[in-house]
């Protein structure tokens, strides 16, 4: 064929071809800004295929789609208070503002592949509803590698501590939310704590959700020492039962922190009866003899009404508050040094976390880390995870660092899966707060 024929022949179908693409839509996705479709966008686009041009961040994972959104979603509560005084306009604000971000993308791909947080820009998809997307392919994500490896450890602290809600670890199978467990992902559970954890390198490790008596932190302690090669961790055995099934507890290096004094209870709660969720030890610091009492607590959850679950929360913090006023003035303390911590279940402007701040015990996370999160819930982020010291601990926390190892990877990374992570991905579905004390 000569060269004539050729141009002959391409000068004839190119044309052809080009309105063959531009009638089956190819180039028929038109461009558009997420305030465009925010203004009356929604209804007029419905049906069209379009290319989104805001990036949008991913802000939540579910089973058969994803949430967008253009700046990361944080709990009102974090900012503004809430339920427990008649919605303040700031939260009312809030609410509305993150009602209009959210972007549902249904999508023909795997969530257990990405992570909260990743970015996708030039998001072609097709609108099928007001705020939702529809994708035939998956679309590009950046920036969707997990961080598995903690923080740096802060240099200038002289002690690090770990606080972590562990999600349920239950030695006994068929205990409480952890029913479906069978042994082998009961040891894939805990391979991937013990790994967190002694990848963490802590001094001293403040842990929620563990099953009542002495099976679970045993099985726990053992991996970690099986981690390290050597017996470097022990926990505080307390030796006691209670009605609840679920208890705190502290595993600590034994080669830099010794525990002294005896553990108390909070008792005086007469509505959740949570003995052994709120309670408070000594600890010394080996290599410089420093001292500090560590209240670690597990506030009741969020489940049912919010009027009664708050009332419940707020029956633990004067629980709290009440044994901690008691062993001051009594002089039952060995030394001044106090410092909250635990899975509170509550954000910064909740009834329960201002009741603290107003005893005395400032908002450590407020003051060293605003903008961080430890747990995403309805696409929000935020702390459940507190940290409070009184005005003389105050002066030594000197870092707070939240390792996002757990709440940006989708549940099915965790260990019950075909999918599971089999390094650290979402062992629980709260971070670990790393709490660096300068003494």
């Amino acid at each position: 064929m000569n060269r004539s024929c050729i141009t002959l022949l391409l000068t004839t179908l190119l044309p052809i071809c080009f309105t063959i693409l531009v009638g089956n839509g190819i180039n028929a996705a038109q461009r558009v800004s997420l305030d465009e479709l925010n203004h009356g966008g929604w209804e007029r686009y419905k049906g069209q295929t379009i290319t989104l041009t805001t990036p949008l961040h991913v802000v939540g994972l579910y089973y058969d789609s994803v949430v967008l959104a253009k700046d990361f979603l944080y709990a009102p509560e974090e900012h503004a208070i809430g339920l427990d005084q008649g919605d303040s306009t700031l939260y009312k604000q809030l609410r509305q503002t993150n009602y209009h971000q959210r972007i549902r993308l249904e999508a023909k791909y795997y969530p257990w592949k990405i992570r909260t947080g990743a970015i996708v820009k030039n998001l072609t998809a097709t609108v099928n509803g007001e705020r939702r997307l529809v994708s035939g392919k998956a679309p590009r994500f950046t920036h969707t590698r997990f961080r598995r490896r903690p923080p740096k450890r802060d240099k200038e602290a002289d002690m690090i501590i770990c606080a972590a809600n562990i999600q349920n670890y239950f030695y006994h199978l068929g205990g409480y939310a952890s029913r479906k467990t069978t042994p082998k992902q009961f040891d894939l559970q805990t391979h991937k704590i013990a790994t967190a954890l002694h990848r963490v390198d802590a001094d001293l490790y403040a842990l929620c959700e563990v099953e009542r008596g002495s099976a679970a932190p045993d099985a726990l302690v053992e991996a970690m020492n099986r981690k390290a090669g050597k017996e470097l961790y022990a926990w505080i055995d307390n030796g006691f039962t209670d009605a609840d099934m679920i208890m705190v507890a502290w595993i600590y290096r034994k080669d830099r922190v010794h525990p002294y004094g005896n553990t108390y209870y909070a008792y005086s709660d007469t509505i959740g009866h949570y003995h052994y969720r709120l309670m408070m030890h000594g600890f010394e610091h080996i290599k410089s003899g420093e001292k500090l009492n560590v209240c670690l607590n597990h506030l009741r959850s969020k489940h049912g009404k919010p009027e009664v679950s708050n009332a419940r929360r707020m029956a633990n913090v004067d629980s709290v508050l009440y044994m901690l006023d008691t062993l001051q003035r009594r002089g039952h303390l060995l030394d001044e040094d106090i410092l909250m911590v635990g899975d509170y279940n509550c954000y910064a402007y909740e009834q329960p976390i201002r009741a603290i701040v107003s005893a005395g015990y400032a908002d450590q996370l407020l003051r060293l880390d605003p903008h961080g999160y430890s747990y995403v819930y309805h696409s929000e982020r935020g702390y459940l995870d507190r940290v409070f010291a009184n005005p003389s601990m105050e002066k030594q926390v000197h870092s707070i660092q939240p390792w996002h190892i757990n709440t940006d990877a989708y549940y099915s990374k965790g260990y019950r899966s075909k999918y599971a992570d089999t390094d650290v991905i979402r062992y629980a579905d709260h971070d670990p707060v790393l709490i660096g004390i300068k003494f």
